[in-house]
């Protein structure tokens, strides 16, 4: 009898060994990710692009921070095969998933202020980046998105009257690094539920989700922003899909593709973006459910302020974005920042960038659930 149960005790001990073994090597079996500590600059066709090889360097750092911050606790969905050949050995010699940043906006817009004749500066700086994990087969030139993590935000720098010259190319650089390294910080993350299909079955889901148009049918935007459309139409889109990819996290929500960086395809139905001098292209397939917005309304009105010389009015503004595909309308208001001043008819108020700020939350207020 007490053979049988030492032999009883054994096979327990060694089932439960070959369980613990077994659950322990599933949950080590993770899709393999290549990370080549490289970010592309999408918008390098525009002349007065900020990310050139320095920024896109403290981006990819600031990415690879996060990735082994996540790694470390435990959070990283996927294993990282690290390579600083950045698009060239490891994802050309065999089929992988790559992880690229794309510096997608990096727009500023400038304004002036004139107080008792001193000039002041101040600058709106949006912030872009979209995380993409894209498919190389192992041949060929182009890699396939499978999944995109959309960041965007932007700053306000000269609010407090800091600036009496006009604001350096290489101020404003180091606060499109600054934001984006805290969006990277406080938003790159894995959370959504058909990230690891994308990524392991190396296909992009059925269920994809995509801003394919912007309307402008409120009057005043169009007599305002005339031949800028094109750049309020591409700030309204990636708006929204920052937020709508965050706000939904059972959906692949595809990059915007308003904003003219990415290339159609009419025949194949796809887009394509370069990534540089690597001879490259990411493709990426339209959506099956599409998306169109519309910019409604934009309005200002007055405020009166009390001052010590009496009571005078300042500016507010408020801007509607409906989504037209369920019909849910978001908005903001916005006030300007006016320094001190005697005379406040002479502070001079950059209306784009306010304008810029705004649409950026009323649109980013439209995705929300």
């Amino acid at each position: 009898m007490m053979k049988c149960k030492n032999i009883l005790q054994i096979c327990m001990v060694t089932a439960g060994l070959w369980i613990t073994l077994t659950v322990a090597a599933f949950a080590e079996e993770k899709p393999e990710v290549v990370w080549p500590h490289s970010s592309v600059n999408a918008v390098s066709n525009r002349e007065a692009t900020l990310a050139d090889a320095t920024v896109l360097q403290a981006v990819s750092s600031a990415v690879n921070d996060k990735l082994h911050a996540l790694e470390t606790a435990g959070k990283l969905p996927f294993s990282l095969k690290e390579s600083d050949d950045g698009f060239t050995e490891d994802i050309t010699e065999n089929a992988a998933v790559a992880l690229i940043p794309l510096i997608m906006d990096d727009h500023c817009y400038k304004s002036e202020y004139i107080i008792n004749g001193q000039p002041y500066y101040k600058a709106v700086v949006m912030t872009q980046i979209d995380v993409a994990f894209c498919y190389y087969p192992g041949s060929g030139n182009s890699l396939r998105v499978l999944h995109t993590i959309p960041l965007i935000g932007y700053s306000v720098i000269g609010t407090n009257g800091e600036f009496t010259a006009p604001i350096s190319k290489a101020v404003l650089q180091e606060q499109f690094v600054n934001n984006a390294s805290q969006l990277i910080q406080d938003n790159l993350e894995f959370k959504n539920k058909r990230f690891l299909d994308d990524i392991e079955l190396k296909m992009v889901t059925p269920d994809t989700y995509q801003v394919t148009d912007v309307t402008i049918s409120s009057a005043a935007a169009q007599r305002f922003y005339g031949p800028r459309i094109p750049v309020v139409k591409a700030l309204i889109a990636s708006a929204f899909t920052s937020q709508y990819a965050a706000s939904h996290d059972d959906v692949t929500v595809l990059p915007s593709i308003v904003s003219g960086t990415w290339q159609e395809d009419a025949a194949k139905k796809t887009y394509q973006l370069s990534l540089g001098d690597t001879g490259k292209y990411i493709v990426m397939e339209r959506a099956n459910n599409e998306i169109v917005l519309d910019l409604q309304k934009i309005a200002a009105f007055d405020i009166p302020i009390e001052h010590d010389a009496g009571v005078y009015k300042k500016k507010g503004y408020t801007a509607s974005v409906v989504n037209k595909t369920d019909n849910k309308t978001g908005t903001a208001t916005i006030q300007e920042t006016v320094l001190p001043a005697a005379n406040p008819n002479q502070v001079r108020h950059d209306i784009a960038g306010i304008l810029a700020e705004i649409l950026t939350d009323a649109a980013k207020d439209a995705a929300k659930e």
